[in-house]
């Protein structure tokens, strides 16, 4: 088994442990998903897309009792000899489907603005060349997730989404296609709620 894959299952599995030991069937669903509740946090994908930035920072607030914006902001900077950046910008809604008492299950959409450059040095014989691609382009989410609270800390959401990701890119007169899955198998984010 790769690495990454290892990863995946070892992250998942560890917070699955953690929503069965720490969620006890206490408090109703309204005092952890009221309306009007607005969380400041950030969402972490596992592995991150060409295009994507693994980290983005990130807004929620809930609109409805079954509907939340998450307005977010990511951004990828490297100089290993390299330099390279890349901001995304965009939001997500989550449609609830199922509340339970301290956790709930929800279906999202979101659309994004991908902006980036990065400028290559190589040495060829003596000579010492250099390129330089910048492209902007949409990324375009579907998929689902869940969000849950520990007992004892309410103020305090742990979120994992999986789903689909679509990115079309224009780069130096080329267009590029990009499809995966989010986060390139799965997000998951922490937030914290200030009402």
């Amino acid at each position: 088994m790769e690495s990454g894959s290892r990863k995946i299952i070892m992250g998942a599995g560890f917070l699955a442990a953690l929503a069965l030991i720490f969620i006890p069937a206490a408090g109703r669903a309204e005092e952890f998903f009221p309306p009007g509740r607005t969380g400041i946090g950030f969402r972490q994908a596992f592995f991150s897309s060409r295009y994507s930035a693994p980290t983005e920072l990130s807004l929620k607030f809930k609109v409805s009792d079954k509907q939340a914006l998450s307005p977010y902001l990511g951004f990828n900077l490297s100089a290993d000899g390299n330099t390279a950046w890349g901001l995304g910008l965009g939001t997500r809604i989550y449609f609830d489907f199922v509340k339970e008492k301290q956790i709930e299950f929800f279906g999202l959409g979101g659309v994004g603005l991908l902006v980036g450059s990065s400028e290559t040095t190589a040495v060829i014989g003596q000579n010492q060349v250099s390129s330089s691609d910048t492209y902007v382009g949409f990324d375009f989410l579907a998929g689902f997730g869940t969000e849950f609270f520990l007992s004892g800390i309410p103020n305090l959401g742990f979120s994992l989404e999986a789903g689909l990701d679509f990115s079309l890119v224009h780069q130096d007169g080329d267009n590029f296609i990009e499809i995966g899955t989010v986060g390139q198998a799965l997000n998951a984010g922490i937030h914290y709620y200030f009402k």
